[in-house]
This record gives structure tokens, sequence and C-alpha cells, in this order.
């Protein structure tokens, strides 16, 4: 499956890149560079992550990576997962 990074995630991404960067630009880099890296493990099994607390879809799952949820959507007819979001665990999304 391919991934594809929405623009409101990249967004809120950059944000928290830069929030980060705040007390270390190279542990920002990590989480970044980290994060990527675990976005990437979903497209070998998508439905092995949790449904989405913001959502009732079955197909809106969150990957959980360092106190932040990851939303994203399965489309098993395209064969793409989107990334629709990042938030602090449990924020409204």
């Amino acid at each position: 499956m391919k991934i594809i990074y929405s623009p409101r995630y990249l967004i809120a991404l950059e944000s928290i890149q830069a929030y980060i960067s705040l007390d270390s630009v190279s542990r920002a880099k990590d989480f970044v560079k980290n994060l990527k890296i675990e976005i990437t493990k979903i497209a070998d099994m998508p439905y092995r992550y949790r449904s989405s607390i913001y959502s009732e879809n079955k197909n809106i799952r969150d990957l959980i990576y360092k106190g932040y949820t990851i939303i994203f959507y399965i489309d098993e007819e395209e064969q793409a997962i989107t990334i629709l979001g990042i938030k602090k665990y449990r924020e409204h999304f």
C-alpha cells in the first residue's frame, strides 16, 4: 500500500517539530525521522492498529507514537493509506 500525507498532517507535524526544536533541533529531527519509519510500517499490516478513538469508521485507525496519536485512513480500493493528522494523545481531532 502507498502512503499519502494529508496537508493537515504535514502542517501539524511542522508545528510539532518547531516546538521540539525550541529545546533541541537534533531531537526534533530524530522525532520526525523515527516517526516516518513507524508510519511506513503501517503499510504492512494496517488493521493491526487500533480503531480510532476519533471516528467510528473501521478504516480509520490510530498509531500511537511518543504520546502522539497519528490518525490514518485505510483505502482498500485505492490500496492507499492516508495520514490524516497528528494530535497529542486524547486531544480532539
